[in-house]
């Protein structure tokens, strides 16, 4: 109940990640994915005179109701309706018990909210049940997102419970009993906060009382509890705080300890909204993933909650250990659409577009229909991996899927992007105008679409025009319009709007914006005040700022500056060794180019006494769909020896290059 006592308006989420939904047809009651329409969004209303139960009315103004007509003929199940009663009985009260960080929704007559899974008819319907199979215990966990708190309403706190003697109760009376309250129902709700139950204040925080897993997945002793006063809900709020309490240095998920059976649930989005002190477990997500599944495990987690499956195998593949992604993967009994966007957006991340692509084939081949989130993440995947015909065949797909309905905005988005990134600009802006709806991301799509490809004054007018209507621009955007200058050349309002981020659009400039001003400087010949702007910077400037010179010094054969550069790159602690490899050959070549020959093949020697190497160039292409790689020096092609003889055809002149 606790959860609810702040909420105004909720979603509910099911263990399937589908939401419930009151259907169009002001009756019926379902689970889909379209969280962020407005059939999702359940109001909370409190029972008069019962602290314990509360009523959920839909968008049509109808109460959730557990009815008492079964879903089907010789099943236990009864069908779960939006109803509006002309007296408000117990069928339209749930009490919700909660259970981590979810929480079952109880009838009066002793039966669960469950959302069903497995085959028609029993898929995406709503039922109030009892679940025997082990299996089926998750159905009746629900999610609770609060989309709107109780205080921006400015509506009455929940009625205090009746306090009542017991020789009150009627013995004929076949409905619950009144709650018997152990505090006077006279204690306001301030009282009620002072007394250290009620919600914190924002201005005063909650305790956080936090423990650290070590790798072995056991409470590290060496740190043991810490606690610190936190003033916030959010729970990435919480993870920036933590991670500035310095204990752990690498990423780690939050759990809290159910005090019932000791289990740990993952915390999401929002704290439970009335607590003044809070315990929380860091899990680091150390390269050690078997280990933390291992931990998981044995705290009773893993088997039967899909977001720590799904963590783990985020785990999995942003380590890189694809075995054992896989292995968890296929392990699960039911693998959702969630699960494999997640699959594939970590080899995104890892910059393997192409084994997205070839995961979401695979997921069309199960039968499961991507959701928008999921077409974004395949979209995603052709624009890293530069695989227009998939993009649009992916496109094809989306406008039969959509029929007559137009696009939503993160598919719009995710299309525009892709286009842009493969050079169709025209396919882009045809996506982009014929959007209903754009946000602010759109907007950076398309100007950076632009930027990207030297179309400078297109990029300048879209970033003028956006403005116009009314959508602000963030550092996404700014960043394309400082790239849209930096190849055009326009050196003083790249300028300009770099000294203005802070004061016109209250965004702090960052180490990407001052590195392309810095490279805008350097390409039109202005080193000096590229170096003051580097000089000047509010923060220690990182590689990418001092290979932004550089990179302006390789074109200009600015030899002076070049070996500073170098000199401050190998000092950045965020300087990794393929970066060290190609400054020190960029170095080599400025010195070649200069005509001191003595220091490139000094800088070549130290260079190959280090035991640093180049990488090699590739290329892609794409033929039929299929996209190939190319490597420098690479025989490993199986067309190798077709494809040289017919280079040799084509290029008999000059046979010693192949």
């Amino acid at each position: 109940m606790e959860i609810f006592e702040e909420a105004s308006i909720v979603r509910f989420r099911s263990i399937h990640d589908k939401y419930l939904l009151a259907e169009d047809d002001e009756e019926t009651v379902s689970q889909e994915r379209g969280g962020t329409i407005r059939n999702a969004r359940w109001t909370v209303e409190f029972v008069q005179f019962n602290s314990t139960h509360i009523r959920l009315k839909s968008c049509y103004g109808k109460y959730l109701t557990a009815s008492n007509m079964p879903f089907l003929l010789g099943m236990t199940g009864k069908k779960v309706l939006q109803t509006l009663p002309q007296r408000l009985d117990s069928s339209v009260e749930w009490e919700p018990i909660q259970e981590g960080s979810r929480v079952r929704l109880k009838t009066r007559y002793g039966q669960y909210l469950r959302a069903n899974g497995g085959i028609p008819p029993w898929r995406n319907h709503v039922t109030h049940d009892t679940p025997y199979r082990t299996s089926h215990q998750d159905w009746i966990l629900w999610q609770v997102d609060i989309l709107r708190f109780r205080h921006q309403d400015k509506l009455p706190a929940p009625p205090p419970p009746v306090q009542v003697q017991a020789d009150e109760f009627d013995d004929s009376d076949t409905g619950s009993p009144p709650t018997i309250s152990l505090r006077g129902s006279r204690m306001s709700k301030n009282e009620e906060d002072d007394s250290g139950n009620g919600s914190p204040k924002a201005s005063e925080g909650r305790t956080i009382k936090y423990e650290v897993v070590d790798d072995n997945g056991d409470v590290d002793q060496n740190i043991g509890e810490r606690k610190f006063i936190f003033k916030g809900n959010g729970v990435d709020d919480l993870k920036k705080a933590l991670k500035e309490e310095n204990v752990v240095k690498e990423e780690f998920s939050l759990c809290s300890r159910n005090p019932l059976n000791g289990n740990l649930y993952p915390l999401r989005l929002q704290l439970p909204p009335n607590n003044t002190a809070m315990h929380v477990v860091l899990v680091p997500l150390s390269s050690k993933g078997k280990q933390i599944q291992n931990w998981v495990s044995k705290n009773g987690v893993f088997s039967s909650d899909s977001y720590v499956q799904t963590g783990v195998i985020r785990l999995y593949v942003e380590t890189k250990l694809w075995g054992d992604a896989r292995k968890v993967f296929d392990e699960i009994t039911f693998v959702d659409v969630v699960k494999w966007n997640v699959v594939m957006s970590g080899l995104i991340r890892c910059g393997l577009g192409t084994q997205a692509l070839g995961l979401f084939k695979e997921m069309l081949v199960y039968g499961l229909e991507p959701d928008e989130f999921c077409l974004t993440t395949a979209l995603t995947a052709c624009a890293q991996s530069g695989n227009l015909w998939e993009g649009r065949w992916i496109h094809e797909y989306v406008k039969k899927r959509k029929n007559h309905l137009g696009l939503d905005v993160f598919t719009g988005t995710a299309l525009v992007d892709m286009y842009a990134k493969c050079g169709c600009l025209d396919l882009a802006m045809e996506v982009f105008q014929g959007m209903t709806k754009r946000n602010v991301f759109s907007w950076a799509a398309m100007i950076g679409g632009f930027a990207v490809h030297g179309h400078a004054k297109e990029a300048i007018h879209y970033f003028e025009k956006m403005q116009t209507y009314g959508v602000r621009p963030d550092g996404v955007v700014l960043l394309s319009f400082l790239t849209a200058c930096r190849h055009a050349g326009l050196a003083e309002e790249g300028l300009f709007l770099l000294n203005n981020m802070e004061h016109q659009y209250k965004i702090m400039p960052k180490h990407e914006h001052y590195s392309c001003v810095v490279d805008l400087l350097c390409r039109v010949g202005r080193f000096d005040e590229a170096l003051k702007l580097i000089k000047r910077m509010p923060m220690k400037p990182l590689a990418s700022v001092w290979g932004a010179l550089l990179n302006g010094c390789r074109i200009h054969n600015n030899v002076e500056l070049a070996e500073l550069a170098v000199k401050e790159l190998l000092e950045v602690e965020d300087w990794d060794k393929d970066e060290e490899d190609a400054a020190l050959v960029q170095l080599s070549n400025i010195y070649f180019s200069s005509q001191k020959s003595e220091d490139g093949y000094r800088i070549r020697r130290m260079i190959g006494d280090r035991g640093l190497k180049k990488a090699p160039g590739c290329s892609m292409i794409e033929v039929d769909g299929r996209t190939t790689e190319f490597v420098s020096g690479d025989v490993s092609h199986p067309l190798h020896s077709q494809i040289h003889a017919i280079l040799r055809l084509l290029f008999p002149e000059d046979p010693d290059t192949l």
